[in-house]
């Protein structure tokens, strides 16, 4: 296992839904595209972990304010919907059936995401660095919105670092980390916040040390 810092350059800013653009949620992306395989994608990844944590940072980058953009686009219950999306009741069932024919049961939806002027976006990590590297080759954007152009990738860079993407040099959170797995300065303030993939599973929400603000840190 290495210790590594990777870069992505960008040919356009980077869009967020919210939450923190972990490298782990990124390469879990990557091999889901080319498996299939959910738990190779959540559990399988060439980096190391420690009871599910990965040790890989939130995205680091030096950037002016993200400013927002409103998109309205049309939800076809039929195609953009399952029912693994739905809320479901203890008998694992789900609560309400996806109506398809009127028209108040499903329409346009209004999202918002957080653009990340930037040129260029970094994360710290330890794993093994060819691997990740060879993986982050096949990824030619990140975030949210890339059908739409944002987040293009110019380039990928790796080089050695110090940091293992847990904590920075001041002992802070690089990432949100559960309490039970945190050595840093317990004196920060905790969130709710997920830690480990699948990141939109509630189940994988706890009390976390974090960084303050989800996004983007400081580089």
């Amino acid at each position: 296992m290495e210790c590594f810092i990777v870069r992505a350059r960008l040919r356009t800013p980077f869009a967020l839904t919210g939450g923190y653009l972990t490298l782990d949620s990124i390469l879990a992306a990557r091999v889901f595209d080319m498996t299939g395989d959910l738990q190779a994608a959540h559990e399988g990844l060439p980096l190391r972990a420690t009871n599910g944590l990965y040790h890989a940072s939130a995205a680091l980058a030096e950037a002016s304010a993200p400013v927002k953009l409103t998109v309205v686009a049309g939800l076809r219950a039929a195609h953009d919907l399952t029912a693994d999306m739905l809320m479901k009741n203890k008998l694992g069932k789900v609560h309400s059936q996806i109506g398809l024919k009127r028209r108040r049961q499903f329409g346009n939806v209004t999202s918002q995401f957080r653009i990340v002027p930037t040129e260029s976006v970094a994360w710290y990590g330890e794993g093994e660095a060819a691997a990740v590297q060879a993986l982050l080759a096949g990824i030619h954007a990140i975030g949210a919105r890339r059908q739409s152009g944002w987040g293009e990738v110019v380039e990928w860079q790796m080089e050695p670092a110090e940091l293992d993407g847990l904590l920075g040099y001041a002992d802070e959170p690089l990432r949100p980390i559960p309490e039970d797995l945190y050595r840093g300065d317990r004196s920060l303030p905790r969130i709710d916040a997920a830690w480990r993939p699948a990141y939109w599973n509630p189940r994988n929400r706890a009390a976390c040390y974090a960084p303050p603000e989800p996004g983007v840190l400081a580089a």
